[in-house]
């Protein structure tokens, strides 16, 4: 039921979307020969599923519209001025270029970027991987926020941190992405008992916990 909430999130946003893109023709008709319109309607499609992912957590967990309010300006706003939309993360000091590449929000404009004008920051690939595995998380997290303390969920934060010091590593990135490669294998592999082991509760966690959605109110 929440993956159907999401996919209703998803086409919204791109419907919305191309209203916008179809107005902004009338004023730029060169976008319609973006270099990359693939990678363009890829990046929408993600980060459309990552938005609706977040705006879904939020009114689940809010109780009134003040806890709504709060969450977009202190989750949403922050992490969209600190993606570079506005600017090249290049012209910020080397701590904040470090923090927006901890942020999922930079890999989705980024992609935009690449796939509207052909100039990324980072690789658009690797962009859209981040960004897939953010949404995939957040459709975990739907069903408990403890899934971030089982080894399973503990794995794939490790591989999204070390896909985003990807960029840092240039022409060394080589080992990092390996062990990308090796600690998916190995997560996906592990006997069970250990990929639902918490490290919080110090046991093995199999039962499904109640979801968000099935809490909340009718």
């Amino acid at each position: 039921l929440f993956a159907a909430y999401v996919l209703g999130a998803i086409v919204r946003g791109l419907v919305v979307g191309s209203g916008v893109f179809a107005v902004t023709l009338l004023f730029a008709p060169s976008l319609l020969l973006m270099p990359h319109p693939l990678w363009a309607l890829a990046f929408a499609f993600a980060g459309s599923a990552i938005l609706g992912i977040l705006g879904l957590l939020a009114g689940l967990w809010a109780e009134k519209f003040d806890q709504i309010a709060a969450f977009q300006n202190f989750i949403i706003v922050p992490l969209t001025f600190l993606s570079g939309v506005f600017y090249s993360i290049h012209s910020l000091p080397p701590f904040w270029q470090s923090l927006s590449h901890a942020n999922p929000f930079f890999y989705m404009i980024d992609g935009f970027r690449y796939g509207f004008f052909g100039l990324s920051d980072v690789p658009p690939a690797l962009s859209l991987g981040i960004v897939a595995g953010c949404a995939l998380a957040g459709l975990e997290l739907y069903k408990t926020l403890h899934w971030l303390f089982l080894i399973k969920g503990l794995a794939v934060v490790v591989k999204l941190a070390l896909l985003a010091w990807v960029p840092f590593m240039g022409t060394e990135a080589l080992p990092l992405l390996m062990a990308v490669v090796v600690l998916a294998s190995v997560g996906a592999h592990m006997p069970s008992r250990y990929r639902h082991y918490s490290v919080l509760l110090r046991r093995v966690v199999r039962s499904r916990p109640k979801a968000l959605l099935d809490r909340a109110p009718s």
